[in-house]
């Protein structure tokens, strides 16, 4: 019997989406499958990056790692840049995807890639209506649109109800990056 892969989404303004897809992919991996995460404008160093190492050839990342700030600090030059650098991206994770390689697919921070307007929704979408029967997606990022909401099958909303980053905590390595 062919198992069936579900569309989840890890979405809202509070910690953890990120976190939680690397939880299920360590749970995957756990149970002999094999993950891919794509990272959409993620280009510093993150000390998941080190931990996916230590797992071996059963997760494997793909990110372009080029030196950039946040989108509202680049100039023209280096958003068209980044458009070209997600362009891709997508193009790679859409090879995955369809690769029949990967039992778990994480697009993480492609919410963030859609609402920037990087990526046309309409493209995630089809992604979502035509994946493989039995490969499991996840998408992570801050908003997700009712028609994606509506096209995945597990959607999960982590928001904030107090972070100490308010009483000027910065991010911390080993914690949030």
């Amino acid at each position: 019997m062919e198992k069936n892969g579900y569309i989840h989404i890890y979405m809202g303004d509070g910690k953890g989406k990120t976190t939680c897809a690397l939880g299920l992919a360590f749970r995957s991996i756990g149970a002999g499958f094999r993950v891919m995460m794509v990272q959409f404008l993620k280009n510093w160093h993150t000390s998941e990056l080190d931990s996916i190492k230590l797992l071996g050839d059963r997760f494997e990342i793909y990110r372009i790692e080029s030196k950039k700030s946040f989108t509202y600090n680049l100039n023209e030059e280096q958003l068209n840049l980044l458009r070209e650098e997600i362009k891709v991206e997508l193009n790679k994770a859409k090879e995955f995807i369809n690769s029949g390689k990967y039992d778990l697919i994480i697009l993480d921070e492609v919410l963030g890639a859609i609402q920037g307007g990087f990526i046309d929704e309409a493209e995630i979408i089809e992604i979502m209506r035509n994946k493989p029967k039995s490969l499991e997606l996840v998408l992570t990022g801050r908003n997700a649109s009712q028609t994606l909401i509506d096209n995945a099958d597990l959607v999960s909303k982590i928001d904030k109800v107090k972070h100490y980053y308010d009483d000027g905590i910065l991010a911390r390595v080993g914690i949030e990056y």
